[in-house]
């Protein structure tokens, strides 16, 4: 419908049907001065599509198909309504679903605020954002339509690599587990913190060596209290296991402190030889002697107690 104007007294009075009603309460579809790209056989209407406009500028207008979910109300639509909508997945829409999708119901330019599942694991915004197709997180994002590997955008909560390592092909909703003989928390390995995680049995690839130089973080069971002085020079996957025999608190063993303990039933390599002089705890849980040094230590194997 065309702008009547009619002159009187006053200057110009205007009727404007729906779509100009629609233009004063949303702001003008042209962001310009006059003209800007403004009709100019029917000025309630652009010839362009506003910046705001996401969808492909051909589906602005059109003549016949609403558009919804391209950030600004398509004029092919009868109402702002979601129940107008002819299209609401159209590339560049906020819904990747058909109609009615996750597009607003009273703003069908936009799309409705989302809280997901219960068993949903990542970012709650990330849940039918529009924007990315998450996987792993253990229930499918509105933003994948087929549940397909190759659909996914990102699956950070699995870890720090592609989508194709880290994501079950066969549902795509949950991460791979770590390979077999990986002995720390599932998550830690490959993950999105980029911590080189050792002592875990399998080398993780956030490590850039595999040589002990390059952890921070060792919280394998046999490097016991995250103590990385346990791990193999040369396999940082592998802790160094205290040795068989050793009666005494693992982490005793060979510790930060350097303390000589005694009567632990192995000799310990803090102790500078293997006479008691050399002892600094003799009655550590576990120890063959029950006071403190010298204690009941045989005087010339510190590991054992007797006379």
């Amino acid at each position: 419908m065309r702008l009547r104007v009619r002159r009187n007294g006053r200057g110009l009075r205007r009727r404007a049907d729906d779509r100009l009603l629609l233009a004063l309460r949303r702001g003008s579809c042209s962001p310009h001065f006059c003209p800007g790209n403004i009709d100019p056989l029917d000025i309630t209407r652009c010839t362009q599509p506003p910046p705001s406009w996401s969808c492909a500028d051909p589906l602005w207008d059109d003549g016949t198909i609403c558009d919804c979910g391209c950030g600004y109300p398509d004029p092919d639509c009868s109402t702002v309504h979601g129940d107008a909508c002819d299209t609401c997945n159209e590339p560049g829409s906020c819904s990747v679903q058909p109609c009615p999708g996750t597009i607003h119901p009273d703003m069908n330019s936009l799309c409705r605020p989302l809280t997901p599942p219960l068993d949903w694991t990542c970012w709650e915004d990330g849940y039918g954002d529009g924007e990315s197709c998450d996987c792993g997180c253990g229930v499918q994002d509105l933003d994948c339509l087929t549940g397909e590997l190759d659909e996914c955008d990102l699956c950070s909560i699995c870890g720090g690599g592609t989508c194709e390592q880290e994501v079950d092909a066969e549902d795509t909703t949950t991460c791979l587990p770590p390979p077999a003989g990986w002995t720390c928390q599932d998550f830690s390995y490959l993950d999105n913190s980029g911590d080189c995680d050792c002592g875990c049995g399998v080398f993780d690839p956030n490590c850039e060596e595999v040589t002990a130089s390059w952890c921070g973080y060792c919280p394998g069971e046999g490097c016991t209290g995250g103590d990385c002085r346990y791990l193999d020079p040369n396999d940082n996957a592998i802790c160094r296991p205290v040795p068989s025999g050793w009666t005494c608190h693992p982490t005793y063993y060979d510790d930060f402190d350097d303390a000589c303990d005694c009567g632990c039933g192995v000799p310990d390599p803090d102790c500078t030889n293997t006479s008691r002089s050399a002892c600094d705890i003799c009655d550590s849980d576990g120890s063959c002697s029950t006071t403190p040094c010298p204690g009941t230590i045989t005087s010339t194997n510190n590991a054992t107690c007797g006379s």
